[in-house]
C-alpha cells in the first residue's frame, strides 16, 4: 500500500514540477517591445534615412553627434572618412516578473537571466548626395541584456516616428550652426 502512495506521489510532484517549469518558460519579458510588422528592405531605408542641405559637411556631422548626445548616448566611434558614427544608450530597466523566477529556477534550469539594461545601439551614415545635399542614414538596434551579460533579445527599431524625431533634432543643430547659435 505504501508503495502506491509513494508512487502517486511522486508522479503528482513530477507534473507539478514539469508545470511549474513550462509556466516559467512562458513568462514574457514586459519590457521587450512587441515585433513589429515585417517590412521590406527598402520600407526599412525610407524611414531610416533622410536628406539635409548643408554646405558643409562637417556641420551635418557635428549635429549628428550633438542629436545623439542630447538623446543619452555615448559616441563609440566616429570615422569621418566614410561617414560613420556609432553610439549607445543603456537605460537601466529590471523584469522584476521574470527575475523571481528565474532566480529560484536558475541552478536547476540552467536559465538566463532576468532583463537588467535596455540597450540601444545606432550607426549613422553621412554621405554626400549632391553638393550641399547630404544624405543621413540612421540603424537603431535595441538589445535586453541580463543579469549575467547575455543578451536575451533583439529588435531592430520600425518604428518611424522615433527616426522623425532624430531627424528633426538634426535639422535644427544644422539651422543653430549655420546661425552661429
Amino acid at each position: 500500500m505504501n508503495t502506491n502512495i509513494t508512487q502517486v506521489v511522486s508522479k503528482v510532484l513530477i507534473i507539478g514540477l514539469i508545470s511549474i517549469v513550462f509556466i516559467g518558460c512562458t513568462l514574457k519579458n514586459k519590457h521587450q517591445p512587441k515585433q513589429t510588422e515585417i517590412m521590406s528592405q527598402l520600407e526599412v531605408r525610407s524611414i531610416q534615412t533622410k536628406s539635409f542641405t548643408s554646405d558643409n559637411e562637417l556641420f551635418v556631422h557635428k549635429a549628428v553627434v550633438a542629436t545623439l548626445q542630447d538623446d543619452g548616448f555615448i559616441i563609440d566611434a566616429y570615422n569621418q572618412t566614410i561617414g560613420l558614427i556609432t553610439a549607445h544608450k543603456e537605460i537601466y530597466e529590471v523584469d522584476e516578473a521574470t527575475k523571481s523566477y528565474k532566480t529560484f529556477w536558475r541552478g536547476a534550469s540552467g536559465a538566463k537571466g532576468w532583463q537588467t539594461v535596455r540597450l540601444t545601439e545606432a550607426s549613422v551614415v553621412v554621405s554626400l548626395e549632391k553638393k550641399s545635399s547630404y544624405k543621413v542614414r540612421f540603424n537603431l538596434l535595441e538589445k535586453g541584456l541580463s543579469d549575467d551579460g547575455g543578451t536575451l533579445w533583439t529588435n531592430v527599431v520600425s518604428d518611424s516616428k522615433i527616426y522623425q524625431t532624430l531627424f528633426s533634432k538634426i535639422d535644427k543643430a544644422i539651422f543653430l550652426q549655420k546661425e552661429n547659435l
